[in-house]
């Protein structure tokens, strides 16, 4: 059996991962609701674009109640569509997005 990671070893793993910036297409729909639930506890902002065709804003209320609110807080979202070259432009320039 593998030793427990160090504190350090702990601490700079956190650091690593706050730092990253994630932006998930259609992150209110069934699987992009739970990979954003799942990036958010592993420590990433992210930020989200949709255009609630398949999904509901009540979809992204039960991501934040979920992830609780000091994770709630690495969660942006967008209201747009990807094939508007507005929308996209909207998104990316507020951010700097490492995937």
């Amino acid at each position: 059996m593998a030793p427990p990671p160090s504190s350090s070893a702990s601490t700079e793993r956190e650091t690593m991962t706050t730092r990253r910036s994630v932006l998930v297409t259609g992150g209110a729909g069934f699987i992009g609701s739970h990979t954003v639930l799942q990036l958010l506890r592993e420590g990433f902002h992210v930020s989200i674009i949709d255009n609630l065709d398949n999904s509901v804003p009540e979809a992204l209320d039960r991501v934040r109640a979920l992830a609780g609110p000091a994770l709630a807080q690495n969660l942006r979202f967008f209201l747009g569509d990807l094939r508007s070259k507005e929308d996209l432009e909207k998104v990316f320039s507020s951010k700097r997005y490492d995937a």
